[in-house]
């Protein structure tokens, strides 16, 4: 795990060591540089693999190709080995190395070749030409920025913010993040500074730009023709395979550990593969949290050297500035607060840990995704059947009315969705932020639904967009800010290509969901905890805390573009209590998380003198 950066139609090494410096926190360990006529290269590196020879940038036997990386390639050494087969020389036993001797044997396609998470930017000196590639899922950043002829990249935008840039908001980006909670897309919140998007690399030489797609899933693929139970023995083994490949390290590694389907998996699997306990860990705002028991209930299961931490509200707002500022792009109300402190604990044990993201986008774990099921996943013939994993909690009424939405047309589906979605900020509220895109929300969805069926489309852009720039995002930079690298084995391309195979009825049954993973997970996990009621990583904008929010939000003045919208949420709460109460808290809390952001990034203020 590194940072990188760079500046491709102009030598300017003492800006990229600047740019270096930005993103130390990223590579602690070491740093290093490249620079020639026109281009200059750097980064930091966190010492994962090959702690003493992993020294980047790293170059071929001639010295003509060098890279610097971010990540970490799980297959490398099978790759290795089939490069030293026809000859190539390696002098480090890290796994950055395969990627110059990978380019000499398969040119721009090498990407193609490999498992893991990476950003990559590559110099051909004799061609004069850079090559910049992201991996499939998103899960490691690139950002750029085109200047003239000056094209200047880093894993953060601070970093490229050094080159001096003009600070001006994207206005689109904000409606985007009002409509969804976080910014799909290409753009970011700063004009001009885009994202390299998944699965893309980027050809660059002097005359021109180049970006081509090297992995997408097919809106037309084949089914696997199996039942249930064999499909969840695929399930297993895939997903087992993946948490063994990501238990590479040469240094300490643990897993989170929330109390969910998710991570319990990848911990009871881990469990069977390492010698000692797994280090655990665990945050809760409240210790009587129903997750943050289950978690306890999952480590004693297997046994884990367990850490946990409980946030008090003081330590949750003095630490928001600092993790909008790490984050940069700001996203769901919340997910920001539960993740910079599951890698400050994690930080203090160990500097690689897995994660549970990304199941739910892979074999649809949301409650939005039964909206969107077709009608196969409710048989009239099953309104009065639920099958083992039923909780209990949902109504017969409730499941008319799936059965019903289920043979709806798309367009009516996505009405009934965007009318659920409680959180995005109304048109009147986006007005008085001075935002006039009435239809964000379709704009982005729309197209899905017009080359693929309803359940296909909310799964593909789960898939193409809230798991690169909602959790891949939070992860990378909330988890580098600590200095700990962060894995997410149900993002192996693997096994998103075996989930978008899976038959929707093996997805959604009647009211449950991620139906195959839970029968696969059922081989380790007790029936009680795959039972229990989804509830996912967030803040709780409530008592205490709704208290503190509302002490900052007085010091707010008029000229902040949200003032009215505040003041208008704030007189639609009185009186409001539950879950009305905290919807509005949340929609107040994402327009606080911008003040923040703008104070920070466009105002230029230190994190720590913005509350």
């Amino acid at each position: 795990m590194c940072g990188i950066c760079g500046i491709y139609g102009e030598e300017n090494s003492a800006l990229v060591r600047k740019m270096t410096s930005i993103i130390a926190h990223r590579g602690p360990n070491d740093e290093g540089y490249y620079s020639s006529d026109n281009i200059s290269l750097g980064m930091r590196r966190l010492s994962i693999i090959d702690l003493k020879g992993g020294h980047q940038p790293i170059y071929n036997e001639e010295g003509d190709i060098c890279v610097v990386f971010n990540g970490e390639i799980y297959n490398y050494r099978d790759i290795r080995e089939k490069l030293i087969e026809r000859g190539h020389e390696f002098v480090t036993n890290c796994d950055t190395e395969v990627i110059v001797h990978l380019y000499e044997e398969m040119g721009e396609d090498f990407p193609r070749a490999l498992n893991g998470a990476f950003a990559i930017a590559l110099w051909d000196d004799s061609k004069k030409k850079l090559v910049c590639v992201r991996d499939r899922l998103g899960i490691k950043p690139f950002y750029y920025y085109l200047s003239g002829n000056s094209f200047i990249f880093s894993s953060e935008i601070k970093a490229i913010l050094v080159y001096g840039i003009d600070r001006k908001l994207n206005r689109e980006a904000l409606a985007s993040y009002f409509a969804f909670m976080y910014i799909p897309g290409e753009n970011t919140m700063i004009d001009g500074i885009k994202r390299l998007l998944p699965g893309r690399i980027m050809v660059l030489t002097d005359n021109k730009i180049l970006v081509k797609k090297y992995w997408s899933l097919s809106h037309n693929r084949n089914y696997i023709m199996a039942d249930i139970n064999h499909i969840s023995d695929i399930i297993y083994e895939n997903v087992r395979k993946a948490v063994k490949m990501r238990l590479m390290s040469d240094v300490p590694l643990g897993s989170t550990l929330s109390g969910g389907v998710d991570s319990s998996l990848v911990v009871g699997l881990m469990g069977r593969m390492v010698d000692e306990p797994v280090k655990t860990f665990t945050v809760s705002f409240d210790e009587n949290d129903e997750d943050f028991r289950a978690s306890e209930e999952i480590s004693s299961l297997f046994d884990t050297d367990h850490h946990t931490m409980l946030i008090s509200s003081d330590e949750g707002i003095n630490a928001l500035p600092s993790a909008i500022y790490h984050q940069e792009d700001i996203s769901y109300i919340g997910n920001e607060l539960p993740t910079y402190f599951f890698s400050k604990l994690a930080s203090n044990h160990v500097t690689v840990f897995l994660v549970g993201e990304g199941a739910d986008e892979v074999f649809a774990g949301y409650k939005f995704h039964r909206l969107f099921a077709p009608s196969i996943c409710y048989p009239t013939q099953n309104i009065f059947v639920n099958n083992e994993f039923y909780d209990g909690t949902e109504s017969i009424a409730r499941k008319f009315i799936l059965t019903f939405i289920s043979r709806l047309p798309p367009y009516a589906k996505f009405a009934v969705f965007k009318k659920r979605q409680s959180l995005a900020l109304s048109n009147k509220e986006m007005q008085l932020v001075g935002l006039r895109d009435k239809n964000v929300m379709y704009r982005w969805i729309g197209p899905y639904l017009k080359v693929a069926k309803p359940f296909d489309a909310i799964l593909l852009f789960g898939l193409e967009e809230t798991v690169p720039h909602f959790h891949c995002i939070r992860l990378d930079k909330l988890s580098m800010a600590h200095s700990t690298e962060a894995r997410v084995p149900y993002l192996d391309h693997i096994i998103v290509e075996l989930g978008w195979q899976i038959p929707p009825k093996y997805k959604i049954d009647g009211f449950v969901t991620k139906y195959a993973l839970k029968i696969a997970a059922s081989r380790l996990i007790p029936m009680h905890i795959l039972k229990k009621k989804k509830r996912g990583l967030s803040t709780p904008i409530f008592g205490r805390f709704e208290k503190q929010v509302d002490d900052i939000i007085k010091s707010i003045d008029e000229d902040f573009m949200g003032y009215h919208a505040i003041q208008r949420l704030i007189r639609k709460r009185q009186g409001r209590e539950g879950h009305r109460r905290l919807i509005i808290n949340q929609k107040i809390f994402a327009l606080l998380q911008y003040y923040i952001w703008e104070k920070i990034f466009i105002n230029e203020e230190k994190p720590e003198r913005v509350l």
